[in-house]
């Protein structure tokens, strides 16, 4: 089987998640640097109204496991965090109900692996796409904030 790069691996991410969340900017690295609070200013999506919504993709851990002594499995844990625009709304429309359902469209292109381009078919078992999210406020202004994470194995 081959061996997939880093780069192959996040530019197929973003690919999904651009697949599901058609209206956001994804950055494939950690671009915007490490404060996340500055995030927003730099999320904003032209697609979306200029608002913020957007993910980041980056590589939070790296492991391995010993099949044998000339075999090492090698296991990258990715990171997708995202923030999208709050809205109020009512009971069956709001920005709650919005972005929900666009983290279950990301989770979904994940659900049937042979759907998924070959580098990302090697989703490490019992590491499916799960996110926690929240609200959060930033500069002032309240926004939808995601943190999923997604184990894959290199080769």
């Amino acid at each position: 089987m081959p061996t997939y790069t880093e780069a192959q691996m996040r530019t197929d991410l973003e690919n999904e998640i651009k697949l599901a969340a058609p209206l956001s900017v994804v950055f494939l690295w950690w671009a915007l640097g490490g404060d996340e609070n500055q995030w927003p200013a730099k999320l904003i999506s032209s697609l979306d109204g200029d608002r913020v919504h957007g993910y980041v993709i980056s590589r939070s851990r790296t492991f391995a496991k010993r099949q044998n002594p000339g075999c090492v499995r090698r296991f990258f844990v990715y990171q997708i965090r995202g923030l999208r625009f709050y809205e109020t709304g009512d009971r069956t429309l709001n920005s709650d109900l919005t972005y929900n359902a666009e983290l279950d469209a990301i989770c979904t292109r994940f659900n049937v692996k042979t759907n998924l381009a070959q580098s990302l078919r090697r989703i490490a078992e019992d590491s499916e796409l799960d996110f926690s999210v929240d609200l959060r406020m930033y500069g002032g202004q309240l926004l939808h904030r995601s943190v999923g994470e997604i184990t894959i194995e290199q080769c």
